[in-house]
């Protein structure tokens, strides 16, 4: 695997060798900021990451030589180590992809998270047990354990109807029926 001009390779036993020319001959050192000595398979990101599978991925910065990170797998109850096989970064998307020993194939999200809170102005839904939703135009209601939350985006408002305007505590389900909303809710019917 190549980084730049610099050419990795990855053993059995020995770990990583870095190669370089040196007057007309190949020269091969053992690249010390990684210490497992297993390596599954060597990959490269941009012009500067190096990414190394073995009992983890371990990623370095070629141009610093410093270690960035380091993914394990834990899998509670199992005893065999989960090695990591091969490792595939596609850009594009901003996902990573890793094939383990025990575990199989997985991902994970690498520049941008896969979803992120509901929050319009200073109102956040983190936190909030939200138990049914509806979307129509500009409106947005949320229905929880704790109420209502109707929400308009185009007049930047938002009207929290507690469970005793409803009659019931947990809102369960939200249909738009015609130009009202139907709510069915925990105890307090529909």
């Amino acid at each position: 695997c190549h980084v730049g001009e610099v050419l990795f390779v990855g053993t059995e036993g020995s770990g990583v060798l870095k190669l370089g020319l040196c007057e007309q001959t190949l020269q091969a050192s053992r690249y010390s900021p990684i210490s497992c000595m297993a390596v599954n398979e060597l990959s490269a990101t941009g012009d500067s990451l190096l990414h190394v599978c073995s009992d983890a991925l371990y990623t370095v910065d070629v141009r610093t030589d410093s270690l960035i990170d380091v993914r394990r797998s834990e899998i509670p109850g199992v005893s065999q180590p989960n090695g990591i096989y091969t490792y595939l970064h596609d850009e594009e998307l901003g996902v990573d992809w890793m094939g383990y020993f025990v575990e199989g194939l997985s991902y994970r999200y690498h520049t941008h998270p896969l979803f992120a809170t509901y929050k319009m102005g200073s109102f956040d839904t983190y936190g909030i047990n939200v138990r049914s939703f509806c979307i129509n135009d500009n409106n947005i209601l949320i229905g929880t354990r704790e109420g209502l939350y109707c929400i308009n985006e185009k007049r930047h408002t938002v009207r929290h109807f507690t469970s005793e305007e409803l009659g019931a505590s947990v809102v369960t389900n939200i249909v738009r029926w015609g130009e009202q909303f139907v709510l069915a809710t925990f105890g307090g019917g529909v």
